[in-house]
């Protein structure tokens, strides 16, 4: 008789809309604007102590700091997600928030 292979566990593949849908749900929980606003705040006052450090003569809240790297600069969102070591999507995310402020 034939030695019978053990089975190998059927691994479920996620599907990249299943992802994407999965992010959207943790993004729109208004239970999680406290945790996506902490991270913002916790990272614009990062870069406003970086840039105190180092000064470029543009200012020093974050708001004079990100439009001197995308209007002076003339860096791309790309670039300065780059430099700044973050996803253009978490880039998006400090903008959207600058400009909520204004």
């Amino acid at each position: 008789m034939a030695k019978k292979l053990k089975e190998e566990p059927q691994r479920r593949h996620l599907s990249f809309s299943y992802l994407v849908r999965s992010i959207l749900i943790f993004w729109l929980n208004k239970d999680n604007w406290g945790y996506i606003k902490s991270k913002i705040e916790q990272f614009r006052n990062k870069i406003e102590q970086d840039y105190e450090k180092h000064p470029t003569g543009c200012g020093s809240s974050f708001g004079e700091i990100l439009c001197y790297e995308i209007h002076e600069s003339g860096l791309t969102f790309k670039w300065l997600a780059k430099k700044w070591r973050i996803s253009v999507a978490f880039l998006g995310e400090l903008i959207a928030d600058h400009c909520k402020r204004l």
